[in-house]
């Protein structure tokens, strides 16, 4: 089993990848889960309904919105 140190790992890397703003707070919300997507606000009562807003199939998750959604492959 590999041994990651995950403090020193991504302590600061946010801050030091860019100095724009906008992409610091970008960093640190999906680096901590902190984006908000169909799911969570199905969950919370905002939306009505959990899937994904541009391929309407699967629920909208962080993984499926930045790495599974077949809309987002094209730019991967």
């Amino acid at each position: 089993m590999v041994y990651i140190d995950w403090s020193s790992s991504y302590a600061g890397w946010a801050f030091l990848c860019t100095r724009e703003y906008k992409l610091r707070t970008f960093q640190f919300k999906f680096i901590h889960r902190r984006i908000a997507t169909n799911s969570y606000l199905f969950k919370i009562g905002i939306t009505s309904d959990n899937l994904c807003s541009f391929c309407k199939e699967r629920p909208e998750t962080i993984l499926h919105l930045f790495w599974e959604c077949t809309f987002v492959q094209a730019f991967w």
